[in-house]
């Protein structure tokens, strides 16, 4: 998509270039108007000075006193030409040498215009009037060589032209000028906008901006307040719930530990409270996802990371568990802590429960945001693989309270755009699953 710049730019110089050429073209007609009619008009002057001196015999033969002609009319194709039919001879101006103008026929008190071609070929302006003199029929036809005007024109098209190049150019520079001007509250909140997605500002500045961007900038950030109001509400509810439930659970699972309790109907009973407890407890995880509806901050991965290894160490206290992690250097993700604390969470609480000593967690920069997980267990057979790559299933459905909670790594990467591939550690022998988020979406 271009940009609103390129877009302006455009439309300037189209609609520019559009105005000068037609200025150009009405320049053009004008002049070439203008000058034909100040011709003509001369031309005529020049055939109505000639039959004031033109002389007729009785017997209708003409005679010319040529000592009152202007003597552009002597030199040899001189580019000023007259001829004078009259009933009894025709007479030729000397500048015509041996050649001739053929002769449009009119009548006495008609005008015409016309342009042939010259004793030479050269284009030429013909003025052709009809007059009566002594009762005599005479035209005239005047005319003259139109080289040099029209060589004046195309200088002066030159002039206008270039004129016009410099003209556009400075037009166009201060456009420029103007548009980046302009535009800059635009550029400024385009850059707020980078620093609000990756986490760095949580408002966007509504101050200083012109009255069009206002309201837009506003609207955003009403947006973005109410979903995280909206957000922290929900999860509020969702602990007060967990908390409201907590206590008849208790109760519950107190209540199958009695022994006035049948032993089919208190296990049923634990089966069954066990089992809710943890769904709730997988609802209000997949309810917390924020994904990509907030902006995030950008993490501080090495920090979150020991943080959530030595929690982790504390938990699998029993099993003798090593976690081999090294800091990724200018790695920069942005998203919701939460969101990958439970995401990474998640996948390591598997990866510590099936370990039996060893857990390796690595981090590649790139274009996209990666990571692996790799650990020394029992890993998994190719149905199991498998069955994990096609659906969000758990590694071991029959172990309560364990194995990997897809469902809500799912839940949060469908949030992310991201993917989860899973395969046979190489040099592990466990599981060895691969996280991709694109870093681009934030």
């Amino acid at each position: 998509m271009k940009s609103l710049q390129a877009q302006l730019r455009w439309g300037l110089i189209v609609s520019l270039a559009i105005s000068f050429g037609l200025l150009w073209l009405l320049a053009e007609i004008s002049l070439t108007f203008m000058t034909e009619e100040a011709l003509i008009s001369r031309l005529e002057h020049d055939a109505d000075e000639i039959i004031t001196i033109l002389i007729l015999d009785p017997d209708g033969t003409p005679r010319l006193a040529t000592e009152r002609l202007s003597t552009v009319y002597r030199p040899p194709y001189s580019g000023h030409y007259y001829r004078i039919d009259a009933p009894k001879g025709i007479l030729f101006s000397r500048s015509l040498w041996d050649q001739t103008i053929q002769l449009q026929p009119v009548v006495a008190g008609q005008t015409l215009h016309r342009h042939p071609n010259g004793p030479q070929d050269q284009p030429l302006l013909a003025v052709t009037k009809g007059y009566r003199k002594q009762g005599h029929p005479i035209t005239i036809t005047i005319a003259e060589d139109l080289t040099f005007q029209k060589k004046s024109l195309s200088n002066l098209r030159k002039r206008f032209g270039w004129i016009s190049m410099v003209i556009l150019t400075g037009l166009l520079t201060i456009q420029t000028i103007l548009l980046k001007r302009g535009l800059a509250p635009l550029e400024h909140t385009r850059q707020e906008l980078e620093r609000f997605k990756e986490g760095q500002i949580s408002t966007l500045q509504e101050e200083n901006l012109p009255s069009e961007l206002t309201p837009l900038v506003q609207e955003i950030n009403r947006l973005v307040q109410g979903m995280n109001r909206r957000l922290e509400r929900s999860r509020n509810a969702l602990g007060n719930l967990a908390h409201a439930l907590k206590t008849p659970l208790t109760l519950l699972i107190q209540t199958t530990d009695s022994p006035e309790v049948p032993e089919p109907i208190e296990m049923l009973l634990h089966e069954q409270t066990l089992r809710i407890q943890e769904l709730i407890n997988r609802e209000l995880k997949r309810a917390r996802v924020a994904g990509r509806l907030t902006p995030g901050q950008e993490l501080d991965i090495p920090h979150e990371m020991t943080e959530l290894i030595e929690a982790l160490t504390l938990i699998y206290r029993n099993k003798p568990l090593t976690f081999e992690f090294t800091p990724p250097k200018e790695l920069r993700f942005s998203c919701d802590r939460e969101d990958f604390l439970e995401l990474m969470g998640n996948l390591l609480d598997n990866a510590c429960h099936w370990a039996t000593k060893q857990i390796r967690i690595v981090f590649e920069p790139g274009a996209n945001f990666f990571f692996t997980i790799e650990d020394d267990g029992p890993g998994g057979s190719e149905e199991t693989l498998a069955r994990l790559r096609t659906g969000k299933r758990r590694i071991d459905e029959n172990v309560t309270g364990n194995g990997l909670g897809l469902a809500i790594v799912h839940d949060i990467l469908d949030q992310y755009e991201g993917k989860i591939f899973f395969e046979q550690s190489a040099q592990l022998g466990g599981l060895q699953v691969n996280v991709q988020i694109p870093t681009d979406f934030f």
